[in-house]
């Protein structure tokens, strides 16, 4: 799956998508002795994924889940693959190589149960073993929310066993899929060009290539057209900070936000989260709130969040 073919989908879907807050509903769970005898196609069917088994057999993918493994399966439920945009949907219908790299991040090689899964926690899919990336939320305290790339799992869904793996029902489908690091991604967005180049000038970009985990908000090239064009490099580099999540936190989805949640920053100063009706604001020193217009953009190190403002920091105290 090419990044720029992704987000060529994404931008045109995706780009005016609010954030939302996820919410773990009560749903009906599929008896684990039900599915002793069952193979974890047959889970699937029998917890009523049903868009989830029906793309599974356009993608030929039948065979393969009930074969040997052990395979671990996240499965979106309907309404999550409904969450999708339009031309997401249909991209995955029309194309079946799109359609068989997202199904395959969906699943692990191996049993991963609900007691194996930790913060930060990394695990190979069977796409290119391409990362799953697990977080718990609240940070530091009891989970309330468990995400798979940012997907929250339904905790009252999980370890579906089956005679050759074990199902876990999520609420959102792990799109796209994370095949780059956040500046290679970035650079693929026209959207974003303003952000890479300041990125370059402050010499940022490197840094960002790294391990992570990182979590950016990342303004788009109308945000940066607000900000005056003679800062200076500190200037901007203080900025730029500002924008990413100070990295000796976990990656920061949106299911882990909450209302009035403080949010270090690499300024080591805080951004104030609001969340008003399932749309997801960040207040600045300026308090006019920016608002995340497209979430959970996964990378290989970690997520973007784009934005529609330049957020400035706190001036430094004397």
């Amino acid at each position: 799956m090419k990044t720029f073919v992704v987000f060529g989908i994404l931008l045109a879907g995706l780009f005016a998508v609010d954030s939302y807050v996820a919410r773990v509903d009560e749903t009906r769970t599929f008896a684990e002795g039900d599915a002793a005898d069952k193979t974890v196609v047959d889970v699937v069917q029998g917890l009523g994924l049903s868009t989830l088994a029906m793309l599974v057999e356009r993608a030929g993918l039948v065979s393969t889940l009930k074969g040997k493994g052990p395979f671990t399966v996240f499965g979106p439920t309907d309404d999550a693959f409904l969450q999708l945009p339009l031309n997401v949907r249909q991209a995955l219908l029309l194309n079946n190589t799109l359609l068989t790299d997202v199904l395959t991040y969906h699943v692990v090689g191996s049993s991963v149960f609900s007691k194996d899964i930790s913060q930060g926690k990394l695990v190979p899919s069977l796409y290119a073993k391409t990362n799953i990336r697990f977080n718990t939320y609240p940070i530091g305290e009891t989970p309330m929310v468990v995400t798979a790339t940012g997907a929250p799992i339904n905790l009252k869904q999980v370890d579906q066993n089956a005679t050759n793996g074990v199902v876990h029902v999520l609420e959102r489908v792990m799109f796209p899929v994370p095949e780059n690091d956040l500046v290679t991604v970035a650079k693929a967005v026209p959207e974003l060009s303003d952000l890479v180049d300041a990125l370059v000038k402050t010499k940022l970009d490197k840094a960002l290539t790294g391990d992570g985990p990182f979590t950016v908000f990342a303004p788009t090239n109308a945000a940066f057209s607000k900000v005056p064009k003679n800062l200076t490099v500190d200037d901007l580099t203080g900025i730029l900070k500002y924008h990413v999540v100070d990295t000796n936190l976990p990656t920061v989805y949106s299911a882990g936000l909450q209302n009035n949640q403080k949010v270090l920053t690499l300024n080591t100063t805080d951004i104030t989260v609001k969340i008003d009706g399932g749309h997801v604001e960040l207040v600045d020193s300026t308090k006019v709130p920016g608002r995340v217009i497209t979430p959970d953009v996964s990378v290989t190190n970690g997520v973007v969040h784009v934005i529609d403002k330049v957020l400035i920091p706190p001036k430094p105290s004397n």
